[in-house]
């Protein structure tokens, strides 16, 4: 695609580009350039593709050279949940925003909390390791159901809301919710 300059430049790493090339042609803004980039292995003209940068998205961590190549560069939007993987400081001092995906893996999280929940209750490992050497021990008498138990959650963000609405179909009784960020003169958000 042939430089546009009212274009908004984004270079997108390839991974994420690969996975999303045929929603972001569909939805994507058309003022929007949309470049491919593999910074795992850094195209040549990297230096020139910085330079006509408004965002970045990708998980690759910047150098103060690159981030001096890129004028233009504004944001630098993550396809994490997390900031880890970047250097937050030096972002800054280069006057760049950095953006995460936050919640994005909430959904993952609070049936993982599930997962472990009955990995515990129903004794998988033991009930796994008989099965494997061959000796079939049945524990099931010893079952835990989660029916009517009650489940703490601390906090109530992304994933606390999506723990709590899994919980709710299993039906424990959930006890006043402990969010140690929330501001009692501001309502709680809606669980839905």
């Amino acid at each position: 695609m042939p430089a546009r300059d009212d274009a908004f430049v984004v270079l997108t790493s390839a991974d994420v580009y690969d996975s999303f090339k045929n929603q972001l042609r569909e939805l994507g803004d058309p003022r929007c350039e949309w470049l491919r980039v593999d910074f795992t292995s850094p195209p040549d003209n990297l230096s020139e593709l910085l330079a006509r940068a408004d965002c970045v998205i990708s998980r690759v961590d910047l150098t103060d050279d690159q981030y001096r190549c890129a004028p233009r560069l504004k944001l630098f939007q993550l396809p994490i949940a997390g900031y880890e993987q970047i250097d937050l400081a030096r972002a800054a001092r280069h006057g760049v925003i950095v953006a995460n995906n936050g919640g994005s893996n909430a959904v993952s999280v609070a049936e993982h909390v599930f997962l472990l929940a009955l990995t515990l209750f129903r004794h998988q490992r033991f009930h796994h390791a008989t099965v494997v050497d061959g000796s079939w021990v049945n524990r099931k008498h010893e079952n835990i159901e989660l029916l009517d138990k009650t489940m703490g959650i601390v906090g109530l963000g992304h994933v606390g809301r999506a723990v709590a609405v899994r919980a709710s179909a299993a039906r424990p009784a959930l006890d006043r919710p402990v969010d140690p960020g929330h501001d009692p003169a501001r309502p709680r958000p809606r669980l839905r």
